[in-house]
């Protein structure tokens, strides 16, 4: 049930993600757009005998702030790199569900697993929230798969752990 909320999340974050590239793309046209309206203003302006120097500086001011943007537009168009939260689903799934162990275990046997997912929990009073965040690393969810390889990451536990 976590798992399939989690992915729920996901593509709600992934969606809104891309819904703001998309508004920031749209804005960064447009200022594109608008400079070249400006820089053609002034080239009107040479023409009609305004001071060369004058209109030279914000020819100058203009092109860059729309190399700027097209620069800020190219990155938004690149593809991106797979993002993590495409393996995070995966690599949650792959780990096994300590509740019921955790529940029973001994406090150092706790600790020891809080420990090994860098377990933070942050309450924000004035917001009155709750922030738990956890590292799963990939040498921490390959040792969960068997027993010796959390002894040979450093986790002292047994078999009955």
């Amino acid at each position: 049930m976590r798992l399939d909320k989690l992915a729920k999340q996901l593509r709600s974050h992934d969606r809104e993600r891309r819904k703001a590239g998309q508004l920031l793309a749209t804005r960064l046209r447009q200022q594109i757009a608008d400079a070249d309206r400006k820089i053609r203003i002034q080239v009107q302006a040479l023409e009609d005998g305004i001071e060369p120097q004058i209109v030279t500086a914000r020819i100058a001011e203009l092109k860059a702030d729309k190399e700027a943007a097209t620069a800020a537009l190219a990155e938004i168009d690149q593809p991106q790199l797979e993002d993590e939260d495409d393996y995070l689903a995966d690599r949650l799934a792959r780990l096994p569900d300590l509740a019921a162990q955790l529940r029973d275990a001994p406090r150092d046997v706790k600790r020891q697993t809080f420990e090994a997912f860098e377990l933070r929990i942050r309450y924000d009073k004035a917001a009155r929230s709750i922030h738990i965040s956890a590292t799963v690393s990939e040498a921490v969810a390959n040792a969960f798969e068997n027993t010796k390889a959390l002894q040979s990451e450093g986790f002292q536990v047994t078999v009955s752990d």
